[in-house]
This record gives C-alpha cells, sequence and structure tokens, in this order.
C-alpha cells in the first residue's frame, strides 16, 4: 500500500467557485490519488463552502480535511493550522484561487529525492483561459525562483516547517484597506534556507493563478503592500540585493 507523501494546505475564505476550480486541479494530479490528500482551512468565510468540498470528495474522491479559524487573522494562522493537521511528509502550500497543472506534485516532490533538499517553488502564470485588463493585478507572475518564495506555489519537508517554528503570524493581517497582507512565507523560506536546507526551482511545477481584475484606485495603491519590506530586510539582509 502507498504511503501518504504529501499534504496540500490551502487557506480559503469564500471564493467558492474558485476553490472548486483549485480542487478540479487537484482532482487531475498525475500523482496518485492515495499519495496526497488536502487540507482546506476555512479562514471565517462568510459563504458556505461544505458543498464544494463535498462535491469534490463524492466526484473525485480527494482525501479531505477540513478545519475553521475563530478569527480572521490573516492567511499565516490558517496555514500553521493546516500543517498542524497534515499527515504527509511534504507540504505544499497553495490559494484558493490557483490551479495547479496536472504534473504539479509530481515533478514538485521529485526534487525532494534529494535528502538535502527542503524547499521547492515553481513558476505562477496566469489562468490560461483568461486575459488581462490594463488594471488588472499581475504582481503573482512568476517565472524563475522569486526570493519571496510565495505560498501560491511552495512547497516544503514539515520537519523543516515545524523546526523553524512555522509562520511568523506577526507577519499576517488585514491592512486598513482590508487588503490580507503578508510577508509570512518569504520570512519562513529565508528562515529555511539560512537553516542550512538547499531549494529547488522546478520549471514544469507550474501553478496558474486567477487574474483579479482591480479597480483604478486599487491598482494604483497595490505598490503600498510593500510596505512590510523594510522589515523583511531587516529580518533578512539577503533580500536587499535579491529584490
Amino acid at each position: 500500500m502507498n504511503m501518504l507523501r504529501v499534504s496540500v494546505v490551502i487557506s480559503v475564505q469564500n471564493r467558492s467557485a474558485m476553490l472548486l476550480d483549485c480542487l478540479r486541479g487537484l482532482a487531475a494530479q498525475t500523482l496518485a490519488r492515495d499519495q496526497f490528500e488536502v487540507v482546506v482551512i476555512d479562514n471565517c468565510s462568510t459563504q458556505d463552502l461544505s458543498p464544494v468540498i463535498e462535491q469534490a470528495r463524492q466526484t473525485w474522491s480527494l482525501q479531505i480535511q477540513t478545519a475553521r479559524t475563530s478569527q480572521d487573522r490573516g492567511p499565516a494562522p490558517a496555514r500553521n493550522l493546516g500543517v498542524q493537521m497534515a499527515k504527509g511528509a511534504i507540504i505544499a502550500f497553495t490559494d484558493s484561487d490557483c490551479r495547479p497543472v496536472p504534473e504539479w506534485l509530481a515533478r514538485g516532490l521529485v526534487a525532494f529525492d534529494d535528502p538535502a533538499v527542503a524547499l521547492v517553488s515553481g513558476p505562477v502564470l496566469p489562468k490560461p483561459e483568461q486575459t488581462a485588463s490594463f488594471t488588472a493585478k499581475l504582481s503573482f507572475v512568476t517565472v524563475t525562483e522569486h526570493p519571496t518564495f510565495p505560498t501560491a506555489n511552495l512547497m516544503v519537508k514539515r520537519e523543516a516547517f515545524l523546526a523553524q517554528g512555522g509562520f511568523d503570524i506577526s507577519l499576517s493581517f488585514r491592512d486598513p484597506l482590508n487588503r490580507a497582507t503578508e510577508c509570512a512565507d518569504t520570512d519562513l523560506a529565508w528562515r529555511v534556507i539560512k537553516a542550512g536546507h538547499q531549494r529547488r526551482f522546478i520549471p514544469e511545477a507550474v501553478m496558474h493563478h486567477e487574474l483579479e481584475e482591480q479597480g483604478l484606485l486599487l491598482w494604483l495603491l497595490e505598490p503600498t503592500r510593500l510596505f512590510l519590506l523594510p522589515e523583511l530586510v531587516r529580518r533578512h539582509p539577503e533580500l536587499r540585493q535579491s529584490l
């Protein structure tokens, strides 16, 4: 019998249709179904996500664990909860507005055959069926290894994640514009790297991301998310040159 190799952890708030698309992509993985599970953490949604999750269980036979946070403190605390629940030796993070290519898990897991590797990332590209408008949010696009290591497409050895204490929840919150704002993923990745672990970028492990249409004002204000950058550079001076 095959052992569970990887747990896919998703923090979600509402976005039921996008979550269904994400789960559909996970159901299409080339990795054997009995080698992975999905852990969905409902971060204080006002929508009822249970029909989507039950559909994924019944229609696609996905192994899904679920929990719900009692307070919305951004995605990092929700992801930490997901890792606590996870049974896989590898944690694969993605977001509810993302859809993996069928080879995503299989390609990413190959990198962990090298025991020195604890961190794996891959490209994040727009969903191919969507067309970007002038004010569409495209800051998520990464075609090579990005020094911020976004959790839209990030795999980490569970033991390395836990050894670093998980995501620092002080770096995850809602900003004055009520946007989920964080840099906990970047901070965690660099702590893992500086602990002596190797990382790999897998070009074939592609994640497709929903194109978010923004009004002109939010598009102009998008760079204000970078206000966390000085704190990141203070913690990790290596980022100064990379960014």
